[in-house]
């Protein structure tokens, strides 16, 4: 019989193992991570390295590709990372991207959720520095 429980409970290990791995950080690791500090990090799809200041009153300003761009940033409710940027060439707001972001490694990473529901990395973060060493 305890055989039999056991066999039984396997799968919820193997299922509860598998949702915790898939979640990201949580609003306060996000917070602490990102708050005050700039980051270096590298646009998977766009091919192109990010600078960006995230202050703590909620603004962030970014270089990217030697191009400023400005926006505000913030922590949803679902402990995900949010962006919404300006576009420096029209002007207009572009829609707001709230990410999950995951440690691996020593390094962090920002994925999207595909229409399919799968999560697919987008950013890779190289470092985080305190302060806003670049004056963005």
């Amino acid at each position: 019989m305890k055989r039999l429980f056991a066999i039984l409970l396997l799968p919820v290990f193997f299922v509860s193992s598998a949702a915790t791995a898939d979640e990201g950080l949580s609003a306060d690791e996000l917070k602490a991570l990102f708050t005050g500090k700039t980051a270096y990090a590298y646009h998977l799809h766009k091919d192109l390295d990010i600078i960006a200041y995230f202050d703590a009153d909620g603004t962030t300003r970014q270089l990217r590709n030697g191009n400023k761009w400005t926006g505000t940033w913030r922590i949803d409710e679902a402990g995900q990372h949010c962006i919404q940027l300006q576009d420096p060439y029209s002007g207009n707001n572009k829609p707001e991207r709230c990410r999950t972001i995951k440690k691996e490694g020593k390094k962090y990473v920002r994925y999207k959720t595909t229409d399919s529901g799968n999560l697919a990395a987008v950013v890779k973060y190289k470092k985080f520095k305190d302060g806003n060493p670049k004056n963005l």
